[in-house]
């Protein structure tokens, strides 16, 4: 279970970084919708918030924030998934 809600946060930050305004917002929506019930239980909530708003206030933007906070769920997706 920990390994597919890993996965499908990674899924929904990365899906979330490649959107862009041509995109139809239900389309929107819908990925948010998932991100949000995958993401609901994360212990991350607490320091999440913090470290996307650093990378943005940095300079790096909302895509990098997006991506970067993608990778720590998808490694605990993987490892819980494939690992032993």
């Amino acid at each position: 279970m920990f390994g597919l809600l890993g996965l499908t946060m990674a899924s929904g930050a990365a899906a979330t970084a490649l959107f862009s305004p041509a995109r139809p917002a239900s389309a929107l929506m819908l990925t948010l919708t998932l991100f949000g019930a995958a993401a609901i239980g994360w212990n991350g909530v607490v320091t999440g918030p913090l470290l996307f708003g650093a990378i943005v206030g940095s300079g790096l933007g909302y895509r990098a924030a997006y991506l970067l906070l993608a990778l720590p769920a998808l490694a605990v997706g993987l490892r819980f998934t494939f690992g032993r």
